[in-house]
């Protein structure tokens, strides 16, 4: 994180001087691709040379997420998610916490035709980023990408498209509204990282198992398999020193809203029952 803590400090000094700050000197490297957001379908690293006059028009559409199934969450979301979805975490060498937002594959029930998210259910934060993000390569370089099948990237128009933020200015380098998309990518990914490092915790400890979901027979059982829970017979098992390093690092309330939020899976199985993408409820 050396070259993160490196960057968000330049950001810091260059606001308060008040300078442009200098990206564009981490946005011309061939691109080494990290692992990008699943619903970037067409990812493309920017660059002043090539995307000068490119912006982003604004827009609260999440027709993007119709086929997502799950969504990384960070600890400071449990609270708000747990409302409204199952939460477990990945099966794989970091379990990373997500919501559950499907029982079949490619359907995100929270998602109607138009792009409307449920009403009065938490949004991912993950997903307010789109269609933008600043990740580190895997030389350290961070660099700014966008999904060009978004339908939201445009050439401005000067005096035309006001509701377009643009990424550049005019005289180099990236604009504010570039600069913030770069800085709140990478505070999201220290949240995201920090979200993996109790994933790792409860993976090393053991407490981690196979998806639970009380009462719902095979509903969703070919995506559950990919999804691991707290079991919480194991976690109560764990020595005592264990658990107060857990409360230490802040985990014990993440963790049990982990387990309270097993009571969505229900909820989400009468979802996929009577709800469909028109957001009209299916015929009896």
């Amino acid at each position: 994180h050396k070259e993160y803590r490196r960057q968000r400090q330049m950001c810091i000094r260059d606001r308060a001087r008040g300078e442009p700050m200098a990206y564009a000197d981490f946005l011309s490297f061939p691109d080494r691709a990290p692992t990008l957001p699943a619903w970037f379908a067409e990812p493309r690293v920017l660059s002043l040379d090539r995307h000068a006059g490119l912006g982003v028009r604004r827009s609260g559409n999440l027709r993007f997420a119709a086929t997502i199934e799950t969504a990384p969450l960070a600890l400071s979301e449990f609270g708000a998610a747990m409302r409204c979805y199952p939460i477990c975490f990945t099966n794989g060498d970091t379990p990373t916490p997500v919501a559950v937002m499907a029982l079949e594959k490619g359907r995100n029930l929270f998602v109607d035709a138009l792009g409307g998210w449920r009403r009065d259910h938490h949004v991912p934060s993950c997903l307010s980023r789109y269609p933008l993000v600043a990740l580190a390569g895997h030389d350290g370089k961070i660099r700014l990408y966008a999904d060009f099948s978004s339908g939201r990237l445009v050439q401005i128009r000067p005096g035309v498209d006001e509701d377009v933020d643009p990424i550049f200015e005019e005289s180099g380098g990236l604009s504010s509204f570039g600069k913030s998309s770069v800085i709140r990518s990478q505070l999201a990914e220290r949240s995201l990282a920090d979200s993996a490092e109790l994933g790792r915790a409860l993976a090393e400890a053991g407490v981690l198992t196979p998806s639970k979901a009380p009462g719902l027979g095979d509903a969703g059982q070919a995506l559950r398999d990919g999804l691991l829970c707290v079991d919480e017979g194991a976690l109560n098992a764990l020595p005592a020193a264990l658990l107060a390093e857990f409360a230490r690092r802040g985990w014990l309330e993440p963790i049990v809203l982990s387990i309270v939020s097993r009571q969505n899976w229900h909820a989400l199985a009468q979802m996929a029952q009577r709800y469909n993408p028109t957001g009209r409820s299916r015929a009896a």
